[in-house]
């Protein structure tokens, strides 16, 4: 005689199902988060790559408009100005385009560095997963000699992360 599922054992699986999934979604949830703020930093060294190619190809001067930087990307032509491929947001999935970098002007050469929450870079606003690019030009000259690079996470404000005595730090990508 064959031996049916009494509903009883059914209710257990389902509850044992939904205990898991209540108890592992948070952690999932932060895994995510996790991510795609490490995919964001990584577009940081995908755009500071492009920036030193640049910068090669221009005997060591730093490119000082997001015109500029296109070719430099994988996939572009500096010989035929042809742009290559701007990494992804991983906020939304979509490929980042010009308009979603971000260029300032540092006031001081050592804005560049900054990676204190209150300080240059850590005033900063924009769109998750979008690129800032901040310049330093010293008074006088036409050359920047310093950038640094943040991007933004899900409210807007600089990724950063924390020092084993729990302090934060903004992640800045800097010459």
């Amino acid at each position: 005689m064959r031996r049916k599922f009494p509903l009883v054992e059914i209710a257990i699986v389902v509850a044992a199902a939904a205990l898991i999934y209540i108890l592992e979604r948070p952690r999932y949830q932060a895994n995510k988060a996790e991510i795609r703020q490490s995919d964001a930093v990584y577009n940081l060294y995908v755009y500071k790559a492009a920036i030193e190619k640049y910068t090669v190809y221009h005997n060591g001067v730093y490119p000082t408009s997001p015109d500029s930087i296109g070719p430099y990307l994988e996939g572009g032509s500096a010989e035929n100005q042809t742009p290559g491929q701007y990494p992804q947001n991983p906020y939304t999935g979509e490929a980042l385009a010009k308009k979603n970098i971000k260029w300032v002007m540092y006031s001081n050469i050592t804005d560049s560095r900054d990676d204190h929450p209150k300080g240059a870079n850590g005033r900063q606003q924009g769109s998750p997963g979008w690129i800032s690019v901040g310049w330093f030009i010293p008074p006088g000259e036409t050359l920047a000699t310093d950038y640094g690079l943040i991007t933004f996470g899900t409210e807007g404000t600089p990724i950063y992360k924390k020092d084993p005595s729990g302090q934060e730090h903004i992640i800045v990508i800097h010459n």
